[in-house]
């Protein structure tokens, strides 16, 4: 058995609230230098989002975690950054004690509790570098998630 990319997670910069800051005053500086009404810059401001989407979703992120499956019961946590405007994605694992990221049986509570504990560790380190993760929105989904049916259906147990 090899290792399985489970999920990717994005990380951010910023916070959704500083991206829209930043964003509005990036407008704001685009146009401070001619006289409109403030009906004329509503307008302008919904062309610009029309045109020129600025998606905290994607225009923000600065990474991934990929969260993987080694062998039948191993969670393996990989950081996937980008190098720069101009480079490629850098790649760097991170170091663990495998019983904490490791489900003891084949249900879905031994790996939604393995899973967990993983993302207590990414939220940690995304911490101490100021990356941005949003924990509770994959918790939430893990809830409902029926891994060992789909962990079966990929044949990974």
């Amino acid at each position: 058995m090899g290792t399985f990319n489970f999920f990717y997670i994005p990380l951010y910069a910023h916070t959704k609230e500083e991206y829209g800051e930043i964003w509005q005053k990036g407008l704001d500086e685009k146009y401070k230098s001619v006289d409109l009404s403030q009906n004329d810059k509503i307008s302008i401001e919904n062309v610009y989002r029309k045109d020129y989407p600025r998606s905290y979703h994607y225009n923000d992120v600065i990474g991934y975690v990929r969260i993987a499956i080694d062998g039948e019961r191993t969670v393996l946590v990989y950081f996937d950054m980008k190098g720069g405007r101009h480079k490629k994605y850098v790649c760097w694992a991170s170091h663990h004690e495998p019983v904490q990221y490791e489900f003891a049986n084949k249900d879905n509570d031994s790996i939604r509790n393995a899973l967990s504990k993983t993302l207590g560790y990414v939220q940690k380190e995304c911490r101490k570098k100021k990356y941005i993760f949003n924990r509770e929105d994959i918790e939430e989904r893990m809830r409902f998630f029926d891994f060992e049916a789909y962990f079966k259906f990929k044949k990974w147990i």
